[in-house]
């Protein structure tokens, strides 16, 4: 199960926001994004931050952004 955090950040990446612009956004340093998306890659198995989103989104764990 993935957190509120974690669900947020892979959703600003799954529309193309880089992880720096990502923080940005969230008002958080890159290092916790960075953080976020290696929690979730562990949970889920994925290799890299391309293979984390495109799993959660298989998953229904976020919906792919319009």
């Amino acid at each position: 199960m993935l957190t509120k955090k974690e669900t947020e950040v892979l959703t600003y990446l799954a529309r193309g926001y880089v992880q720096k612009e990502v923080a940005s956004e969230l008002h958080v340093s890159a290092v916790a994004v960075k953080k976020q998306v290696g929690r979730a890659a562990q949970k889920l198995g994925a290799r890299n931050t391309a293979h984390v989103v495109a799993l959660a989104l298989k998953e229904g764990l976020i919906k792919f952004p319009e």
